[in-house]
C-alpha cells in the first residue's frame, strides 16, 4: 500500500512538473493571470456542457451538485500551481486564489440568504463571471461582466425551468449589482496586495543586484546609516583598502575605519542633502583616492553611499608627463641644433610637419654640390630626386617612411625609424643609404615633427656584407665586380692570395692574372670559360652561389686547390661578390679524417673480433671449471662412504671454484677500470709476510708445473709499507703465473725485487724473467691489450681469459708506476714492474689470528634470503663458536633489533638485495632507532654487488664494512675480530 503510494505521488508530481504548469511556474504575475483566466474560461465552457447533458438527460436536479465538484477540482489544481510555483509568485497566486474563493463562498451564501436558495443557480454562475473579471483589466469589467451574466442567466433558465422560460428581471439586476460591488472590493484588494509584494521584492531585487556589481567593481564602495553612523555595507575593494577582515554588522565607520571614539570632524553626510554629491581627494595608506558620496535609500532607511577610485597612478602619470613634457622641450631643441651641425655631412636633412603634411624645411647637399628645395612633397620616395636619380625603394620602405606610417608608428610609441636602401645619383653612382627618423612632438602645440637624414653608407654597407662571408666562410681574396662595366673593387687580401699583376680595378685584367697562374693549358681555358662575366650571371640565374675549383699557383711557386664562391652582392646594382678561398688545408683535413675515419672502423671491428673471440674463449674457460663443480658434486654424492676420495674430489672442487672465481674477478676488475671506479685501498701491510705469501702460491705453481724457480731480494727500506698489498700481490702472481704457464717443463723462472727511497716513498721494482716459449715481435705491442692473446689455441691449451696483463698494468700506472716487456721468441720474456709504496720505520703491522679464533659468547644476527647461503654462513660462524640468529629480509631484521635488549647483539651480517626490505634500507632502519647501542653496532654488508658503487652505498647507509660474495672463510673471520675482539 505504501509503495503504490509512493509511486501515486511521483506520478502526480511529475504530471504537476509538466510543461503548460512549469512554463506558468517560470513567470511571476503575467502566466499566473493567464492560468486563472485559463481555468475559469475552460470552467464556463464546461459548464455548458454539462448543462446540456443534464438537459439531454433530463437530470436538471443534480446540476448544482456536479457544479460544487467541479469547482472542489479547480480549486485543487491552483493549490497545487501555487504550491510548484516560484517563492514570491506562489505566495501571490495563494492570496489571489483565497480571496477569489472567499468572495465567491460570500456571494453564494448571501443568494441563499436573500433569495432563499431558489435562484442559486443563477448567482453561482454570476460568481463564475466575476472571477473572470478578477484577472482582467479594470477598464473591461463591467463589459466582460454584463456579458458573461447575461450568458449565465439564460443558461440557468433553460436548465432550471425548461417547461416555461420565465426570467426574473430584478433578480438578474440585484445579482449584477451585487457582482459589480463585489469584483470592485476584490480588485481593490488584489491590488493592494500586488502592489506591496511588488514593491518589497523591487527593492530587495535591486539592492542584491547594486550589492553584486559592486562586488564585482574595482571601485570601493560603503554605505552607512545618515543618523546612527552604523556601516550598512562594505564592498570586496573597501575592505582591502581599511585592511577590515572581520564581521563589520553593527560598528560605527569612525571606529571601524579610523579607530575613533566620536565621529569625524567635517562629515559630509552631516549636511548633504538629497540629490546633491559630495567629493574630494582623500589620501589612505599612502594612496590617492577621488571620493564621492551621496544619500540614497537602502532597503528602506536612509543611508549615505561613499565611493572611492584610486588616483594614485593618474597622479604620478601627471608628474611623469610634466617630466617628460620638459625633456621633449630639450630634446626638440638639440636635434634642431643637430640637424643644423651635419646638414653639410650628409646627404639630404628635412624637417615634416606629420600633423599638417607640410616639410617646413629641407636641405640637400649632396658630393655632387647641388642644392634644392622640395618644400611640397611630403611622399619619400619622390623628396629622394631632390639628389637622385633612380631610388631602389620598396613600397612597404615608402609606406613606412609616408607621413601615415610615421604618424603610426609614433602612436604605437616608436620614437625613431632607420631604412637602407640604393639609391643612383645624377653622376651615375650607385650608393647606399641609411635613412635616420627621429619623431618629436611640439612642446607649445602638440604636433607631431619628423626630422630626416639620409647618410650615404656605401663603404660602410659593402664591408658589413663583406665581412658577414668572411665570418661564414672564410677568404684569402674578396672582390666586387659590376657585371655590367667589370669595374672591380679589392677589400680582403690574406695569407694564400695571388700576386697580382693586373690593371687596377679592371676583372678581365684580374682573370688573366688567375689563368696564367693554371698548371695545364686545359685547366687554364676551363677557368677563363668558367669565370667569364656571361657566364657567372647566367649560372646564377637558377642558384644562389656559383662555385668553381681550380689548382693555382700561390706566391712559394707551389700549387695549392682553391674555390672561387660568385654570387650577387646586390643583384638591382648588378654587383658580383667574388670570394677566393685556400681550401688545401680543408681537403687534406677531410682526406685525413676520412683516413681516420677508416682506420677507427678497422679497429673497431678488430676490437669487436678480438672482443667475440675472447667471449668464445670465456665461454669454454667458464664451463670447464662450471663441468668440473657439477661432475664432482656428482661423484661426491655417489661416494660417500669413501671418505678419502669425498677428501680428494672436494679439494679438486675449491680449485675449480676458485679458478671460476678468478676468471669473473678478472671480468670485473677489467670493467671497474675501463669506468674509471677503480680505487685502491691503501692500508699498511709488512713486507716480508707479503713476498712470504707472493713465494708461497709461486712455488706450488711451478712445482705443479715441473720448472725451476728461483726469488731474491736485494733490498730491504721498511717492514711495514702502506699501499694496497692485494693489487700488488695480483700483479706478481699474475706475471709470475703467465711465466710459469709458458716456460716448458724443466725450464726456469726467476723473480728479483730491489726497494730504493725516492722522495719519502719507496721505489719497487720487480724483474720475473723466464726462459719459456717467449713473444713473438709483431705481437709485443699487443701484449697488454684487452682481450687479445697470441694465438687463438693459448686459450684451450694454458687457459686465462687475456685480461690479466691488461689489469695488472692499470694497477701498476695507478700505484704510479709501469709495466714493460721484453722477449725474444724461444728465448723467454722478461716483464718489469715499478711502483711506489709509502713506508713507516716504526710501525709494525698487526698480525691478523684467524685460526684458533673463538667467538664463543657472541651473538650475531644474519640477514640472508637465501636458503643455502644461510647453511654456508651460519656453518662457518657457528664453527668459531657464534651463536646465529637467522632472518630472512630486512624487514625482519629491523624487528629483531628493535624487539630485543639493549645490546643483545655484537654484529650483523646483512646481505644487501633481499624481498620486502634490501639491506640498504634495513641498515638506515636501525642506524635511526633510538636506542644507544645501533650507533656502535657493527653492520657488515655480504654480498654479491662487489663493486665501488656499491661499496659506496652500504658506507652512506651506515655499514662498517663490505664483504663480497662468495665469502672467504678467512677474511670473514678476520673482519669479525676487528670489529667484535678487543
Amino acid at each position: 500500500m505504501m509503495k503504490f503510494w509512493e509511486d501515486w505521488k511521483e506520478k502526480l508530481k511529475k504530471f504537476l512538473k509538466a510543461d503548460v504548469l512549469a512554463e506558468c511556474r517560470q513567470q511571476v504575475d503575467h502566466e499566473n493571470r493567464v492560468v486563472l483566466c485559463v481555468l475559469n474560461s475552460s470552467m464556463v465552457c464546461l459548464s455548458f456542457m454539462l448543462a446540456f447533458y443534464i438537459l439531454w438527460r433530463k437530470q436538471a436536479d443534480y446540476y448544482h451538485e456536479h457544479m460544487c465538484i467541479l469547482y472542489a477540482a479547480l480549486f485543487l489544481i491552483l493549490l497545487f500551481v501555487s504550491f510548484y510555483s516560484k517563492r514570491d509568485s506562489g505566495i501571490r497566486l495563494s492570496v489571489l486564489i483565497a480571496v477569489e474563493y472567499v468572495a465567491t463562498g460570500s456571494c453564494f451564501a448571501m443568494n441563499h440568504i436573500i433569495f432563499g436558495g431558489r435562484e442559486s443557480t443563477t448567482a453561482y454562475y454570476l460568481l463564475v463571471g466575476l472571477a473572470f473579471c478578477f484577472l482582467v483589466r479594470p477598464i473591461q469589467m463591467y463589459l466582460m461582466q454584463a456579458g458573461i451574466t447575461c450568458i449565465l442567466a439564460v443558461s440557468s433558465c433553460l436548465v432550471r425551468e425548461w417547461n416555461y422560460a420565465k426570467l426574473d428581471l430584478i433578480n438578474t439586476m440585484l445579482m449584477f449589482g451585487m457582482s459589480v460591488v463585489l469584483s470592485s472590493i476584490v480588485m481593490w484588494f488584489r491590488m493592494e496586495i500586488l502592489k506591496k509584494l511588488d514593491d518589497r521584492e523591487k527593492v530587495l531585487g535591486i539592492t542584491e543586484l547594486y550589492q553584486s556589481v559592486l562586488d564585482e567593481s574595482q571601485t570601493a564602495a560603503y554605505v552607512r546609516d545618515i543618523c546612527t553612523y552604523e556601516v550598512l555595507y562594505l564592498n570586496r575593494k573597501a575592505k582591502e583598502i581599511f585592511h577590515i577582515n572581520e564581521e563589520y554588522a553593527g560598528k560605527n565607520c569612525y571606529t571601524l575605519f579610523y579607530q575613533q571614539k566620536i565621529p569625524c570632524q567635517g562629515c559630509p553626510a552631516a549636511e548633504l542633502k538629497r540629490d546633491k554629491i559630495w567629493q574630494r581627494e582623500k589620501k589612505i595608506n599612502e594612496r590617492f583616492y577621488q571620493a564621492k558620496g551621496k544619500i540614497i535609500d537602502w532597503c528602506g532607511r536612509e543611508a549615505y553611499v561613499e565611493y572611492l577610485t584610486d588616483i594614485t597612478d593618474t597622479k604620478k602619470m601627471e608628474t611623469q608627463m610634466r617630466t617628460a613634457h620638459e625633456k621633449l622641450q630639450q630634446k626638440y631643441q638639440e636635434e634642431m641644433m643637430y640637424r643644423d651641425a651635419v646638414s653639410g655631412e650628409i646627404l639630404t636633412t628635412s624637417r615634416l610637419n606629420l600633423t599638417k603634411r607640410v616639410v617646413e624645411d629641407m636641405r640637400v647637399g649632396t658630393k655632387d654640390g647641388y642644392e634644392k628645395m622640395y618644400a611640397k612633397v611630403t611622399d619619400f620616395r619622390s623628396r629622394m630626386y631632390a639628389y637622385a636619380k633612380k631610388v631602389y625603394l620598396t613600397e612597404e620602405q615608402n609606406q613606412r617612411l609616408s607621413p601615415d606610417g610615421m604618424l603610426d608608428a609614433f602612436k604605437d610609441g616608436v620614437n625613431s625609424l632607420s631604412e637602407e636602401y640604393v639609391a643612383q645619383l645624377d653622376s651615375g653612382r650607385y650608393v647606399w643609404v641609411r635613412v635616420e627618423v627621429n619623431l618629436l612632438q611640439k612642446p607649445e602645440n602638440g604636433e607631431i615633427i619628423a626630422f630626416i637624414y639620409n647618410h650615404d653608407v656605401t663603404r660602410e654597407s659593402k664591408l658589413k656584407q663583406i665581412l658577414e662571408c668572411i665570418m661564414t666562410f672564410g677568404y684569402d681574396e674578396i672582390y666586387t665586380v659590376d657585371e655590367y662595366t667589370g669595374q672591380m673593387d679589392e677589400f680582403v687580401s690574406g695569407q694564400y692570395a695571388l700576386d697580382s699583376q693586373a690593371e687596377q680595378d679592371q676583372y678581365e685584367g684580374e682573370l688573366q692574372c688567375l689563368s696564367d697562374r693554371v698548371e695545364t693549358p686545359e685547366e687554364k681555358k676551363r677557368l677563363s670559360e668558367a669565370m667569364e662575366l656571361s657566364n657567372i650571371r647566367e649560372h646564377l640565374k637558377s642558384q644562389d652561389v656559383y662555385i668553381v675549383e681550380v689548382p693555382l699557383r700561390s706566391k712559394n711557386g707551389k700549387y695549392r686547390q682553391k674555390q672561387i664562391r660568385c654570387m650577387y652582392l646586390n643583384q638591382q646594382t648588378g654587383t658580383l661578390l667574388l670570394m677566393l678561398s685556400d681550401v688545401e688545408d680543408i681537403v687534406k683535413e677531410e682526406k685525413e679524417k676520412q683516413e681516420q675515419l677508416e682506420k677507427a672502423l678497422k679497429m673497431a671491428e678488430a676490437a669487436n673480433e678480438a672482443k667475440t673471440k675472447f667471449l668464445a674463449g670465456m665461454s669454454h674457460e667458464i664451463r670447464t671449471p662450471m663441468n668440473a663443480i657439477i661432475g664432482l658434486n656428482s661423484m661426491i654424492r655417489s661416494s660417500l662412504d669413501d671418505r678419502e676420495q669425498v677428501l680428494d674430489y672436494t679439494e679438486k672442487l675449491d680449485s675449480a671454484s676458485q679458478y671460476l672465481l678468478a676468471l669473473l674477478n678478472d671480468i670485473l676488475d677489467m670493467s671497474r677500470i675501463e669506468s674509471g671506479s677503480m680505487k685502491l685501498a691503501i692500508r699498511a701491510f709488512e713486507g716480508d709476510k707479503f713476498w712470504d705469501n707472493v713465494n708461497m702460491l709461486a712455488k706450488a705453481q711451478a712445482v705443479m708445473a715441473g720448472v725451476g724457480y728461483s726469488f731474491e731480494r736485494r733490498k730491504k727500506i721498511s717492514e711495514v709499507y702502506i699501499g694496497d698489498s692485494t693489487r700488488l700481490e695480483q700483479i706478481m702472481v699474475n706475471l709470475i703465473n703467465n711465466a710459469v704457464k709458458f716456460t716448458p717443463k724443466g725450464g726456469n723462472v726467476n723473480v728479483s725485487v730491489a726497494e730504493q727511497e725516492t722522495d719519502g716513498r719507496v721505489q719497487l721494482t720487480a724483474v720475473v724473467s723466464d726462459n719459456g716459449i717467449g713473444i713473438a715481435k709483431d705481437f709485443l705491442p699487443k701484449v697488454f691489450e684487452i682481450f687479445t692473446q697470441e694465438h687463438e689455441e693459448n686459450t684451450r691449451v694454458y687457459g686465462g681469459s687475456g685480461l690479466g696483463l691488461s689489469i695488472a698494468r692499470n694497477y701498476a700506472r695507478m700505484m704510479d708506476g709501469d709495466i714493460t716487456v721484453e722477449s725474444a721468441e724461444g728465448k723467454g720474456t722478461v716483464f718489469t714492474v715499478t711502483a711506489k709504496l709509502g713506508f713507516d720505520r716504526r710501525k709494525k703491522a698487526r698480525k691478523e689470528r684467524t685460526e684458533n679464533i673463538s667467538f664463543e659468547g657472541k651473538r650475531i644476527l644474519l640477514v640472508e634470503d637465501h636458503p643455502l647461503n644461510v647453511i654456508v654462513a651460519k656453518g662457518l660462524l657457528e664453527k668459531k663458536q657464534f651463536e646465529v640468529v637467522t632472518a630472512e629480509n630486512g624487514k625482519k631484521a629491523v624487528e629483531l633489533v628493535t624487539d630485543a635488549p639493549e645490546y643483545y647483539f655484537d654484529a650483523i651480517l646483512m646481505d644487501i638485495r633481499m624481498p620486502v626490505l634490501d639491506g640498504i634500507e634495513a641498515a638506515r632502519q636501525i642506524r635511526a632507532l633510538d636506542r644507544a647501542d645501533v650507533k656502535e653496532l657493527p653492520i657488515i654488508a655480504m654480498t654479491a654487488n662487489a663493486g665501488d658503487e656499491d661499496r659506496r652505498q652500504t658506507k652512506e647507509a651506515g655499514m662498517n664494512e663490505h664483504l663480497a660474495k662468495p665469502i672467504d672463510p678467512k677474511l670473514l673471520y678476520t673482519t669479525l675480530q676487528k670489529f667484535i675482539l678487543p
